[in-house]
């Protein structure tokens, strides 16, 4: 892969905020804090706040936590259609909170591929002389970028170092391949992607996967926080002393007949909507919405801030980009595919299409491959039904193993860019912006309105243990007020 991460050989920023001493909230009174969101970011904030002395209410429009963090069951086992892994062992702080509560989580080797061409699988030692040329590739890159007068795109850069290089059929398909994979962990095209972007720091150790779902461990960050679930907050006022939240409280339409004025002050209902619109009042709010949510606000479309967001605030929110990504997770009766690998390739998709298969036979000794695409490409799949993205892995499967593949008996589909409440998976660095954007957007609106997320990680953007890091910020930054 094409990366520019610099690697932590410490657990240095791990202690920094895990074994820092708690700030007590030493105001005369108890003060309430609203945090909008019940992902990573909003659960860590609300856990440390309520540690240091703080009422907490945590607001979430959706019927579960989690956020993009997302363990499905429909299948019979968990499978992460959202967030799987913790990003580096070593030091990160999500491996040392897995360990305090003794979940398990299993490696993964990302070089354990198995990599098919035209039906059949790639002889070791072609694929070996296929990498050198990639590693090669990417030194040229490197080189690339490190001469570059001013920004351009990864994709730009790469023709431009390609170009008049001889290149055969097979090299072609690899590259094309190597590519698309890289548009999957990117979750952005190759053309939107900043070629001199900084992505930030990355923990060393390998990376490892929860074969229980990551759900088990944001569910053990959730327990005891107070969390309103299916409450859409739509506007967050700022007053001089304190904040006031609206939220919609969805509601049937069959109780319709039982709808009624919430006693609470500035409380109302809307019973032809079949939604109670409820007010609440606290100190302070950290707003924990993914960036994509966030730039559909500024679009007129979502929650509003009253008075309207600073433009240094907006200019940092619509200056990064989201990307997409998207995964099928496909059940079978038993296991047509080597059982110990860990990752099957294949040469011969398109863009959009399905270049990694992830085997889950190896962690749950279930029959399950998870397909991975990303990038622009995926967007209008997203329209389409279950079974029309079972068709579409299939057809990359059947093209890797032979016609004769059984349909499997189960799937299930992320789909986050259609999702109102996630409108991409994570953010990068467009052409022409700079990882600045990432600083801005964590800084404060005065000392009422905070801001946490994975979008307000400058250093870890895009992963869980950035947004945990960032709640655990703002949690901190509130309590030296």
């Amino acid at each position: 892969m094409i990366s520019r991460r610099r690697f932590l050989e410490s657990s240095l920023l791990a202690l920094l905020f895990t074994a820092a001493p708690r700030v007590a909230c030493s105001r005369s009174r108890q003060e309430r804090i609203l945090i909008v969101g019940a992902g990573m970011a909003g659960l860590a904030a609300a856990r440390e706040l309520r540690r240091s002395g703080f009422e907490t209410l945590v607001l979430e429009a959706r019927e579960r936590i989690g956020g993009r963090i997302r363990t499905d069951r429909s299948l019979g086992v968990p499978i992460d259609l959202g967030a799987s892994w913790i990003h580096g062992k070593r030091g990160n702080p999500m491996a040392s909170l897995a360990r305090d509560l003794k979940l398990r989580c299993m490696d993964t080797d990302y070089d354990d591929i198995v990599v098919y061409d035209l039906g059949r699988a790639l002889p070791e030692a072609r694929l070996e002389v296929l990498e050198g040329d990639w590693a090669l590739l990417e030194a040229q890159l490197e080189a690339f970028a490190e001469r570059a007068a001013a920004d351009t795109s990864v994709a730009r850069a790469v023709e431009s170092v390609l170009r008049g290089q001889p290149i055969d059929e097979v090299e072609r398909r690899f590259l094309n391949w190597r590519l698309e994979s890289f548009v999957v962990t990117a979750a952005a095209s190759l053309g939107d992607l900043s070629l001199l972007g900084d992505e930030g720091e990355s923990f060393g150790g390998g990376d490892c996967l929860f074969p229980g779902g990551y759900g088990e461990l944001i569910d053990r960050v959730a327990e005891g926080t107070p969390t309103h679930l299916e409450h859409t907050v739509t506007d967050i006022e700022l007053l001089s002393d304190r904040v006031r939240i609206r939220a919609e409280r969805k509601r049937p339409l069959a109780n319709c007949n039982s709808c009624h004025l919430d006693p609470r002050p500035g409380a109302g209902s809307t019973p032809d909507s079949g939604a109670e619109t409820l007010t609440f009042e606290g100190d302070r709010v950290i707003v924990t919405l993914p960036l994509g949510v966030l730039q559909a606000a500024l679009a007129g479309d979502g929650i509003r801030f009253h008075p309207p967001l600073p433009d240094w605030k907006r200019e940092a929110i619509s200056g990064l980009g989201i990307g997409d990504l998207n995964k099928v997770a496909l059940r079978f009766d038993k296991p047509f595919w080597p059982r110990s690998r860990h990752f099957l390739g294949f040469l011969g998709g398109t863009q959009g299409g399905f270049p990694v298969f992830q085997n889950y036979f190896r962690y749950l000794k279930t029959p399950v491959l998870v397909g991975f695409r990303g990038g622009k490409g995926i967007r209008d799949s997203e329209l389409r039904s279950d079974r029309e993205a079972q068709r579409d892995a299939m057809e990359a499967l059947r093209a890797m193993f032979g016609p004769g593949l059984p349909d499997p008996v189960g799937v299930a589909v992320s789909r986050w860019h259609t999702d109102p409440l996630s409108v991409g998976a994570y953010p990068h660095v467009p052409v022409g912006a700079t990882s600045r954007a990432f600083e801005v957007l964590a800084r404060p609106v005065g000392e009422r309105l905070f801001f946490a997320g994975d979008a307000t990680a400058p250093d870890h953007s895009g992963t869980v243990h950035g947004a945990y890091l960032s709640g655990l910020r703002e949690a901190e930054r509130i309590a030296r007020l």
